[in-house]
């Protein structure tokens, strides 16, 4: 029998028979009946999931607890098996039925080994944190369950905090990172307050609402893009059920949120030198964006921290070197966005805000100091009304002044 490290890599561990040389249309046949099958245990693992329905011929927990009995004979060395569990953790924790505790363990019992035996290869790494998403959605919905899944909670924090470790050593490429935020964003939505997402990194314990800013100083634009664009989960509640029902977090967890925003998108506007990037203007200008995005996104999800972000654009003027036309242009986005809200507000019950406020325009063209373009203070609101803030309401020696609920 030949040995397992000379065969073709796609038969590697695909059967356990005497291997010998194939022709091609054999491999093809091979390729054919393993996809077939990974296919089958996709749809097995759907019926399983789906809403309980009467008159069906099979018992969906019966089927699922064989199904989890694979797991058992698996050898992630051989890709048909690896392929076959990613499968099964993608598809069995379904949006309409929630795993019990002993079937969550069978199922997350293979992660450690896995992630230890393929920690080097990214595009697997990456599959498996994304493949981590359903589960951890699951907990969100079973927090009357939280002692029961406690240990369960325990198994995926500590993958999740393994490869932040990875990423803060450099060990991983800009596609692990994405996934890893997509993580990140999943467990905000299962626990908004973090008071269980919470991660070991070399024995020190940190909320995912600290580590989720930190991919904002990144070396790789998509990664600093993608953390801005999910910076609202800091400051609001949202479930991806029902993404139009949104509750603002208490105000400790928004003015924390905000400094450590600030102060790893302040991070992210400096050039590594060691990343040499290829463009150093087009680096330049990425980072700017994604800077101004940061402060964009916590304008629109936060009255609490408004004044503060308004200061930082001015702060970023003086200290980034941000063009007025840039800073211009993110500001009249904002503000159109700011009254698409209001007017979505108005016929809406949310537990935001429900006072009008100022829109952004309005604001700048009412705001008269030193650290302010004059460019910009000559904007025009093309939308009229709305009250005004005095100048001691925004002084440039005091950026953390003034802020409160009603803000």
């Amino acid at each position: 029998m030949m040995e397992t490290a000379h065969r073709p890599a796609h038969l590697m561990g695909l059967t356990d028979r005497m291997w010998t040389p194939m022709t091609p249309s054999v491999v093809l046949v091979l390729r054919a009946y393993y996809l077939a099958l990974l296919a089958s245990l996709e749809f097995l693992s759907m019926c399983v999931s789906a809403e309980f329905i009467h008159g069906l011929f099979f018992k969906p927990a019966e089927v699922r607890r064989k199904l989890l009995l694979l797991l058992e004979d698996m050898d992630c060395t051989k890709p048909l098996h690896l392929n076959m569990y990613l499968v099964l953790l993608k598809k069995l924790p379904a949006e309409d039925t929630s795993l019990a505790a002993e079937e969550f363990d069978s199922l997350l019992r293979p992660l450690p080994d896995l992630c230890s035996l393929y920690r080097q290869d990214q595009e697997i790494c990456a599959a498996v944190l994304l493949g981590l998403l359903p589960s951890i959605r699951s907990l969100g919905r079973t927090q009357d369950q939280h002692n029961d899944m406690r240990h369960v909670q325990g198994a995926l924090l500590q993958v999740v905090s393994g490869f932040c470790i990875l990423g803060r050593t450099g060990k991983c490429t800009a596609i692990v990172k994405v996934a890893l935020i997509h993580c990140l964003l999943a467990l905000l939505e299962a626990d908004p307050c973090c008071k269980w997402a919470v991660l070991t990194l070399r024995e020190e314990e940190l909320p995912v609402s600290v580590i989720l800013p930190s991919h904002l100083s990144d070396s790789h634009r998509h990664v600093r893009m993608l953390a801005a664009m999910t910076v609202e989960r800091l400051f609001l509640q949202i479930t991806p059920d029902s993404l139009e029902k949104r509750k603002m977090l208490p105000l400790k967890c928004q003015q924390t949120a905000f400094e450590n925003v600030y102060l790893k998108a302040q991070e992210g506007m400096s050039i590594q030198k060691s990343s040499s990037p290829e463009d150093p203007c087009d680096e330049t200008f990425n980072r700017k964006a994604t800077l101004l995005k940061n402060v964009s996104v916590v304008l629109c999800c936060s009255p609490v921290c408004e004044k503060q972000s308004l200061f930082t654009l001015f702060q970023s003027y003086k200290e980034n070197n941000i063009e007025e036309p840039l800073i211009k242009k993110k500001l009249i986005i904002t503000d159109c966005r700011l009254n698409e809200q209001d007017a979505v507000y108005s016929r809406t019950n949310r537990e935001l805000d429900p006072a009008p406020n100022p829109t952004l325009l309005q604001l700048l063209c009412h705001q008269s100091h030193t650290g302010l373009p004059q460019q910009m203070s000559q904007c025009q609101s093309q939308v009229p009304g709305g009250h005004f803030i005095q100048d001691s309401d925004l002084h440039p020696e005091d950026p953390a002044g003034g802020v409160s609920e009603s803000s």
